[in-house]
């Protein structure tokens, strides 16, 4: 069993993987600091690519493009209307079928 395990490990680098993560470790570990100001400088790009991308560039093409939108008085108006027969039906089945709890 430990035989096959040892097979197993060298046929797929484990061993030699181990190593050389462990070598990483090390050296970031005596290194701390140069570690942290990179992950950091990492960070920073990364965050200016994040930001140029969804708030730098939708700025650029929100105000390069001139075109109107046209409002369609008719359809609101049609909206406006519906909702108020809406609400009015509603506001009357609602209060119709109440009953008022402070009446005797």
């Amino acid at each position: 069993m430990n035989s096959s395990n040892k097979i197993f490990n060298n046929l797929w680098g484990v061993n030699d993987f181990k190593l050389r993560l462990k070598k990483i470790f090390l050296t970031m570990g005596r290194d701390a600091f140069l570690v942290i100001l990179f992950v950091l400088l990492i960070e920073v790009i990364f965050t200016e690519f994040l930001f140029y991308r969804y708030v730098l560039s939708v700025e650029i093409q929100e105000s390069s493009s001139n075109s109107f939108i046209g409002f369609r008085e008719k359809e609101y108006q049609y909206i406006l209307q519906e909702w108020k027969n809406r609400e009015g039906a509603l506001n009357n089945d609602i209060f119709d079928n109440m009953s008022n709890p402070f009446q005797p």
